[in-house]
Parts: C-alpha cells; structure tokens; sequence
C-alpha cells in the first residue's frame, strides 16, 4: 500500500473540518471502497492494512494534530457525515501513540 503525503493540513478543529469534508469528497466515489481512520505512525498503519491483504490501495494522509481529542471527534464527525458511503464498522478505539496524530483515507485505486 502506499502512503500519500497530500497537502497535510494542520490547524484547529473548526479550521479544518469543512475543507476536509470536501478534500475526502473529491478523492473517493460512493462506489468505490474507502475507510477514514487516525493514526501516530501512517506507515505502521499502512503495513497493518498490507499485512491483512486489505482491499486497499492507497492511504492519503490528510491531517496531522498534536491533540488527540480533536483527532478522535474529527474522525467521528467524518464517520458519521459519510454513513452509509464509507466502509467504517469501528470508530478509533485504539490507543493512539505521541506525539502527533494524523487523520487518514483510504481507498481502492478503482
């Protein structure tokens, strides 16, 4: 799989969260497989997805923070916009590493 710098934003919750509703809504289509997810090492993250023979082909790192709770409700308010559309079961429950936190997509090159 491979892991795709583009245009990482940083900033503040409210700064982001509308661009990246449209960033994410210009890479993927409903008819093609894509997760959102949040992370402290993308490329440890990406070898978990190789390692399981994932579906995926890309990860298209789109945001990093320093504060993990602005992390996790951004991956909870992207969930829940793209319901429905997107191949999320599980919501980052996972503990997340330091000291910088990255919100990521995932996709099929379809």
């Amino acid at each position: 799989m491979e892991v795709i710098w583009r245009r990482v934003d940083t900033g503040g919750y409210r700064q982001v969260q509308t661009n990246l509703c449209q960033r994410i809504s210009a890479l993927v289509r409903s008819d093609t497989p894509f997760k959102i997810g949040i992370t402290s090492d993308p490329d440890k993250r990406a070898s978990g997805y190789r390692s399981h023979n994932s579906q995926y082909d890309e990860m298209i790192v789109l945001y990093q923070t320093a504060s993990e709770r602005f992390i996790r409700q951004l991956e909870q308010d992207l969930i829940d916009y793209y319901e429905g559309w997107s191949y999320n079961v599980a919501k980052g429950q996972g503990r997340l590493g330091d000291p910088y936190f990255f919100l990521y997509v995932v996709r099929t090159k379809g």
